[in-house]
């Protein structure tokens, strides 16, 4: 989908909005978390949002293309509008206790899938956690943290949303995908979901060595995901799937807009484990919140799970074995290279000086700022005539000028 402008829709957009949804009939999704005040009645904000931009644009919008929470709270506080955002950020980690099988045994999930978690329960002692609870918070700047220390460990061969031609959902229902499809859309009698011939994204590829690493936040652990991971219980994973099964059952995220929002996430994630283990690829998931990536042992604890998940062998010794000065990822003489996510329409400056002050303590060398993302002068391009040298030789200064002041090399696309 195109870039979202959402620096267009004005105040007028957003109380027009508000007047088709105080007119409309349809049974409006409520609102978990975040309340746009107007006229002292709340409304759904993340929905009004979305309604506003058809108002200016005069199309849909899907709530899978844009955030809520915290983004959303910026987006009304920037035009004036009150806004009650009342989720607590919960930071509790899982912490092992006893052995003791994670599946009830009742289930309301169909036969197929309840063969699945008998047999799971049967064949392994499945260690229980306390109750697991992901917080929402915080999702940018440790997917930031974790960003810095994946190119550390991997001598800067880390590359952000990447694609693959087989990365995609299947053009037809067979093998393991029926049962996947079959558990799914008997979970709720959502059948619309699998969409064929999708390319999906994978969040961190470090490529010399096959190994892809997913960054899951809070939405990811629903019930729909929760079945859909008992259904392929013959494939091989590089994490912890019970810990995995047993976030979903606590957590139980709900995505409701479109009503088969958490089906698709759970297609979209399943597919991931299944067609990069089908392709020789590692996959590691982490949870958003069970580890503080900006703490100080952070290499060690990913340099730790990267070793327990993936099995690399050191050059000089013949044992799995992952560390600082023997991980075969690439040669020495080697460019690193940091990546900067934050998009232009959050326009955090606070938020960007945090992340340049972690640019300038890293050791990476260039530090590239992907399209649509936020940079001080990111107006000025983006309405800016290349085919002018006054202008681009202007826009080059400031690129320039930026460099010096962060000490690394600049790209800006």
């Amino acid at each position: 989908m195109a870039r979202i402008k959402w620096t267009e829709i004005t105040s007028e957009d957003v109380i027009e909005a508000i007047k088709i949804f105080n007119n409309s009939n349809i049974d409006f999704p409520e609102a978990k978390s975040t309340f746009l005040v107007y006229n002292e009645k709340k409304y759904p904000a993340k929905h009004i949002r979305g309604m506003a931009y058809k108002v200016h644009f005069g199309e849909e919008i899907s709530k899978a293309d844009f955030q809520g929470g915290q983004e959303t709270v910026r987006f009304f506080e920037k035009l004036g509008f009150k806004i009650e955002y009342n989720h607590k950020n919960v930071d509790t980690h899982p912490v092992k206790t006893s052995k003791k099988t994670i599946i009830e045994k009742k289930q309301d999930n169909p036969k197929v899938i309840e063969d699945e978690i008998n047999n799971l329960s049967k064949t392994k002692n499945v260690e229980k956690y306390e109750k697991i609870s992901i917080p929402v918070k915080g999702v940018i700047e440790q997917k930031n943290s974790l960003q810095l220390l994946l190119n550390k460990i991997c001598e800067g061969d880390i590359v952000c949303e990447k694609t693959y031609s087989w990365m995609k959902t299947p053009a037809d229902i067979t093998g393991v995908y029926e049962k996947l499809y079959q558990g799914l859309s008997s979970y709720r009698g959502n059948k619309n979901f699998a969409k064929k011939n999708i390319t999906l994204r994978c969040d961190f590829v470090c490529e010399s060595k096959k190994l892809i690493i997913e960054y899951d936040e809070r939405q990811h652990f629903s019930e729909a995901r929760r079945v859909s991971l008992i259904s392929y219980s013959d494939i091989e994973l590089n994490y912890d799937k019970e810990l995995w099964i047993k976030a979903c059952k606590d957590v139980q995220a709900k995505d409701n807009y479109p009503k088969d929002r958490d089906e698709v996430r759970a297609y979209y994630d399943s597919i991931r484990d299944i067609e990069a283990a089908k392709h020789g690829y590692t996959l590691i998931r982490i949870m958003h919140g069970q580890f503080d990536f900006k703490k100080p042992d952070a290499m060690d604890y990913l340099i730790k799970v990267i070793e327990t998940q993936c099995g690399i062998k050191s050059k000089s010794e013949n044992e799995t074995r992952v560390t600082q000065t023997t991980l075969p990822f690439a040669q020495k003489q080697s460019v690193k290279v940091g990546l900067y996510f934050q998009t232009d329409d959050m326009g955090n400056k606070t938020e960007y000086e945090k992340a340049m002050k972690l640019v300038k303590d890293s050791d990476i060398d260039i530090l590239v700022f992907p399209e649509f993302s936020y940079f001080p002068f990111v107006s000025e391009m983006r309405n800016s005539d290349f085919l002018s040298k006054q202008e681009a030789d202007l826009l080059h200064k400031k690129t320039i000028e930026l460099s010096k002041e962060i000490g690394r090399a600049v790209v800006i696309c």
